[in-house]
């Protein structure tokens, strides 16, 4: 018959597998992402959005599910609780591989998400500085009119007008 220190670390061990294999899957619509923004197909980067706030979604109920666990267990939310939890339900250390590939794949999905940032920034800027252009407006607004107004120094345009 299963003990209390067995149910915890089978629970604790589905958690982090299902967990495991979200993070695993949220890499890749990241990956999927990137290309959808780099080739700016709308369609595929919104279906791709869609798909990453599911996974997302589930991935923070798992997270509540193994905090909800670790605190009933009589340890502190976060890392180090855990850390402790899982000294105490898994001495034999058999969940540590589990635990440490999570954190793994998590920094590893942080900077795809953190690069996928930086690149919808910039083509954010582009489509910006175009529309800047196409008013005959200066992409360089950088100093102001005594009414608080962006002044470039240069007489405004339109290039429809032109």
């Amino acid at each position: 018959m299963p003990t209390d220190t067995d149910r915890c670390r089978s629970n604790i061990g589905t958690l982090l597998q299902k967990e495991l294999s979200l993070t695993t899957q949220l890499k890749s619509r990241l990956d999927d992402e990137y290309l959808a923004i780099e080739g700016r197909d709308t369609l595929k980067f919104e279906q791709v959005v869609a798909e990453k706030a599911r996974l997302l979604e589930l991935l923070s109920g798992l997270e509540q599910e193994r905090v909800a666990i670790q605190e009933a267990a009589g340890f502190d939310a976060g890392q180090t609780g855990f850390t402790d939890c899982l000294c105490r339900y898994d001495p034999q250390r058999q969940l540590v591989p589990l635990w440490q590939a999570l954190q793994s794949h998590a920094g590893i999905c942080r900077q795809l998400n953190r690069r996928n940032q930086q690149l919808v920034e910039l083509c954010s800027r582009h489509v910006r500085e175009a529309l800047y252009l196409l008013r005959g407006e200066d992409p360089r607004q950088d100093t102001y009119q005594a009414d608080g107004e962006t002044d470039s120094g240069h007489s405004s345009r339109s290039i429809a007008r032109v």
